[in-house]
């Protein structure tokens, strides 16, 4: 009693310990995020993803190192440049995309802007190394953005920032405003963040200036003032803003090549939120994204940082792992995230350099977890589960198979469940229900693990057993039952560890579908075979074989004719371990039950193999031989015997005339060929499906 009151408090403390830091310390770390990837295999042109926007018909535009894509949710449609065509996308190397108020799309992309007009399914394109003569290399556009008034603007990395003139159709240089009015202004440099505040107002993150801001009455862009105690150098290269985002407080999220912080206009304070000190000149740091969620909530998709998520706009943030995503030492995340949305339904869709698309849907609630609590009469009886089956009587109803219990009765609506046992005889765990089947009337059909097949009328009474017995044909062809699929006609099809059984419940009948594992000879050819060893047409036998025995016995063969050879032995689909052949004078082999495909199943368990075969035979000397291993052998059973107990070895008899048959394979009803179509190879039934024209 004293340890489990240490083990009490121990857990106690623990508990205490974990709410102390969930309180104090604004980093979390929360369940990780398991992602749907999208990439090249699902029609993605690259898996290099730069951007990703949802258009107002609900169609995502995607921007990728190799075109510029649509994706309807089912398929792509791909759009790149055509040299021949001055009214294709204007580069390859595409970076956002953004739609106008007249559903047209404008596309940043390597060399300038390209527009889609969608009426006209062409695109009008701006070469910005001619327009403004940068040159190859330096005439990117990261980011365009449409303000209040309609607007367009595009963060550049060569003039910081620019707008669309529609008046002129053309592309000017965003005016600035210094606090020094004879200091010369420099435009030249790459500017990324970009947003607009609730009051229309702009925020930019210049390279040469840091923060800036214009607001919806001003012309010029002028540097924003930050307190001198909480001052960051915006304009340095390592901390050069890489995205902007605006709150409903008016407060101004800023991601930094490493660092995240939140500048407050009213008081002028920047407030750190998070800094990095690992891999910081790393190229790839440039990409960050800021997106607020319907519940408030801020998320930043932070590069080889990860994805951080914000409560509401407070300080208090979670690091969200990507499920299979390996954080590298002195590098981050190999999982390196670019631009993200979040859709009208929701859903998130990540951007990365080398995966493609991440699809997250939230609303996918995780595994609901169902164990035995014995303080509890209604929980499951058994957490070890084997089989489930939905009802299609009773849609509440889920039934439930466990490995020692029966099954349980799960009721969904009350989230309750009802154990129901069997007596167990022969289930080797006290009762276990492997499978379930259930007739369209309501009855339910237990497939258990040593005790055959049972049926339950609806109330879940059991009204009758049906195990295997060699003495019917139509008995199911093994007691140990792996799976049950009903068909269309009500019937079953069961699936055991001896091969596949089509059962017809009105008559109660099992026809066994052959397998070169479970087909057996007909009754009429085996009493054959035991008639003719015991009487005056016996040549000669090895019978009643024990472990470690290697015979021979000579044979002269006398009278030119057809013979009946048999033998019963042990053997798998790997080696024979106890088998039969003949010899001739010459010792070359010339009928042997070595080939297991060319065995039959001889009763009790699977690996009791016997083959029965006409052979003609002239006139000679002849050797009848038998080989067996350590194990399962005569009256040393380490698994049930087979069926004909009394024979074990192998006979050679004399047919005549009357006992000649075509071959006897004939006496199972078909021929040789119909047979090989009519047979599956394998014995242990793992799975079936109920297809429209076949079963699998």
């Amino acid at each position: 009693m004293e340890n489990n009151n240490k083990t009490i408090q121990r857990t106690s403390f623990q508990s205490l310990l974990f709410l102390l830091i969930f309180f104090t310390n604004p980093v979390l770390f929360a369940q990780e995020i398991d992602p749907t990837i999208i990439s090249i295999s699902d029609g993605l042109s690259s898996p290099f993803v730069k951007d990703i926007f949802q258009d107002s018909y609900g169609l995502l535009w995607i921007a990728t190192e190799n075109g510029l894509q649509k994706y309807d949710g089912y398929r792509f449609e791909t759009f790149k440049n055509n040299p021949q065509k001055s009214n294709s996308l204007l580069h390859n190397k595409v970076w956002n995309v953004l739609e106008d108020s007249n559903h047209d799309i404008w596309v940043a992309t390597e060399i300038g802007v390209s527009k889609y007009d969608r009426r006209k399914k062409a695109f009008n394109n701006y070469d910005f190394t001619k327009l403004f003569e940068t040159g190859i290399g330096n005439a990117i556009v990261f980011k365009l953005h449409i303000d209040s008034e309609k607007k367009l603007w595009a963060t550049t990395i060569f003039n910081e920032v620019v707008y669309f003139d529609v008046a002129t159709d053309s592309w000017m240089e965003a005016p600035y405003q210094l606090s020094n009015p004879n200091t010369e202004i420099n435009h030249r440099g790459m500017t990324l963040g970009f947003a607009e505040d609730i009051k229309d107002g702009l925020w930019l993150g210049s390279n040469n200036y840091g923060l800036m801001y214009k607001s919806k009455t001003e012309n010029a862009f002028s540097p924003v003032i930050i307190k001198e105690t909480d001052y960051i150098a915006f304009n340095e290269d390592s901390n050069r803003i890489t995205d902007l985002f605006v709150d409903t407080a008016g407060i101004v999220w800023i991601t930094s090549r490493n660092g995240v912080y939140k500048y407050n206009p009213v008081t002028k304070s920047l407030k750190t939120l998070q800094t990095y000190e690992y891999n910081k000149d790393n190229v790839i740091n440039h990409w960050n994204c800021i997106q607020a969620d319907t519940q408030g909530n801020i998320w930043i998709a932070n590069n080889f940082h990860g994805i951080l998520k914000f409560d509401g706009i407070s300080d208090n943030f979670q690091e969200i792992p990507v499920a299979r995503a390996i954080k590298l030492k002195g590098f981050g995340w190999n999982t390196i995230l670019t631009r993200f949305i979040i859709d009208k339904s929701g859903i998130y869709w990540f951007g990365s350099i080398n995966q493609g698309i991440l699809k997250y849907d939230p609303e996918k609630k995780p595994f609901s977890l169902y164990t035995h609590d014995a303080s509890n009469p209604t929980s499951l009886s058994n957490n070890a589960i084997f089989g489930l089956q939905k009802s299609e009587v009773n849609p509440n109803l889920l039934y439930v198979g466990t490995r020692g219990s029966g099954i349980n009765i799960f009721d969904q609506k009350k989230q309750t469940f009802h154990p129901v046992t069997y007596k167990a005889i022969n289930d080797v765990y006290g009762g276990a229900v492997r499978s379930i089947g259930e007739s369209n009337d309501g009855r339910i059909w237990l497939g258990t693990w040593g005790d055959g097949l049972i049926e339950l009328d609806k109330n879940y009474n059991e009204i009758r057993r049906y195990t295997y017995t060699s003495e019917s044909e139509t008995s199911i062809s093994d007691d140990k039952v792996r799976v049950i699929k009903k068909d269309k006609k009500g019937n079953f099809w069961i699936g055991t560890n001896n091969g596949l059984n089509y059962f017809q419940p009105k008559t109660g009948d099992f026809e066994k579908i052959n397998s070169k594992m479970s087909r057996t000879y007909s009754k009429k050819l085996l009493q054959k075979f035991e008639n003719l060893r015991n009487s005056t047409h016996l040549v000669e036998e090895i019978n009643e074989v024990t472990d470690d025995q290697n015979i021979t016995k000579p044979i002269e063969i006398k009278q030119e004719g057809t013979y009946l050879l048999a033998a019963v032995g042990e053997a798998d689909v790997v080696s024979g371990a106890d088998y039969g052949w003949i010899e001739n004078a010459n010792k070359d082999t010339i009928w042997s039950t070595e080939e297991f495909y060319e065995t039959y199943y001889a009763g009790g368990a699977a690996k009791n193999r016997i083959r029965i075969d006409q052979i003609q035979l002239k006139p000679g000397k002849y050797y009848l031989r038998y080989f067996s291993d350590d194990s399962h052998s005569f009256g040393k059973w380490n698994a049930n015997p087979p069926d004909k107990t009394s024979f074990y070895g192998i006979a050679l008899m004399k047919l005549d005339d009357a006992n000649l048959e075509k071959s006897p394979e004939a006496s199972l009803g078909q021929n040789k060929l119909e047979e090989e179509q009519y047979t599956i190879s394998g014995l242990n039934i793992t799975g079936i499906a109920i297809g429209k024209n076949y079963i699998w």
